[in-house]
């Protein structure tokens, strides 16, 4: 009986490893990805960077015209000449002739690109870079390298399935002004994560700052005011930022005074008041005009 036994389970076995084995693996149901290499990006301001976008293929495709759509933060970063910043790559290039680029960057923070073969039944497989582009900084902040809208059309000029993969630009700094005091600190932090709740801490520890409910902006950055929470120890102290969801932290030191008047209680808390209301009157007007 069991030799029976064993004789089956060795059938099965058997069985199983002939299915496995004739199950064909389908390469072409992975797409073909456009990507932004590298996908993070920073320089300072002034500087200039330059990204590659890409197509990497794993089946044998048939690419005879490409186009992309690439937004970015235009208050951060910048084209400055579309005809020596942007270059052609090699994929097209390296299947036959191809037609000039056309570019569009018309509108600010969108480019528009794309190329064709002349040959409108010739075609391109295999990997390779698309398009490369030269940013220059322009400004403090986040900036997506979005890739938005990309199609890829066969000789046939029927469109190709693939994924798009983004990047991303950061140039950070938590600004304070004082840098020195004993009541009141103006700050500016760029290049967090955009439209995102703002919290600011002092030594490790939340604090409150005008105005409550803080988010960045589109290019990730904000505006805040704060009373200095401890005017009573001097030296050194950190201040630091963040936004919800993100993993960069800013952070800068303020360093407070020390100040002994005759009377303490009477010097500083006037002091404390005149402080916040100019805080308040700075930030209307900086978001009024």
């Amino acid at each position: 009986m069991r030799s029976i036994e064993a004789i089956f389970l060795t059938f099965i076995v058997v069985m199983l490893g002939a299915n496995i084995s004739a199950i064909p693996v389908n390469a072409q149901a992975i797409p073909p990805e456009i990507a932004v290499i590298p996908v993070k990006n920073s320089a300072n301001i002034g500087e200039a960077f330059t990204i590659n976008i890409t197509i990497t293929s794993y089946y044998e495709i048939d690419v005879n015209m490409w186009e992309i759509k690439l937004l970015f933060a235009p208050g951060v970063l910048s084209i400055m000449n579309k005809t020596s910043d942007i270059k052609e790559g090699d994929f097209l290039a390296n299947a036959g002739s191809v037609l000039p680029l056309q570019i569009d960057n018309s509108t600010a923070g969108t480019l528009m690109i794309g190329q064709a073969l002349e040959d409108t039944e010739n075609s391109a497989s295999g990997n390779g870079t698309l398009v490369t582009v030269k940013f220059t900084v322009v400004g403090y902040g986040y900036s997506r390298l979005d890739l938005t809208d990309t199609k890829l059309y066969r000789s046939a000029l029927t469109e190709m399935s693939h994924i798009s993969i983004d990047g991303e630009f950061r140039l950070t700094l938590l600004r304070l002004t004082p840098e020195k005091g004993i009541c009141c600190v103006q700050i500016e932090g760029f290049g967090l994560l955009p439209s995102r709740l703002v919290s600011i801490q002092w030594d490790g520890d939340d604090v409150k700052f005008f105005p409550e409910g803080l988010q960045t902006d589109l290019e990730g950055n904000f505006l805040a005011f704060l009373v200095v929470p401890t005017p009573e120890v001097p030296g050194p102290h950190n201040i630091t930022a963040t936004a919800k969801d993100d993993i960069v932290t800013l952070s800068a030191v303020f360093t407070v005074l020390e100040i002994i008047p005759e009377y303490p209680s009477l010097f500083i808390l006037p002091l404390f008041m005149i402080a916040t209301l100019l805080a308040v009157i700075v930030y209307i007007r900086k978001h009024t005009f």
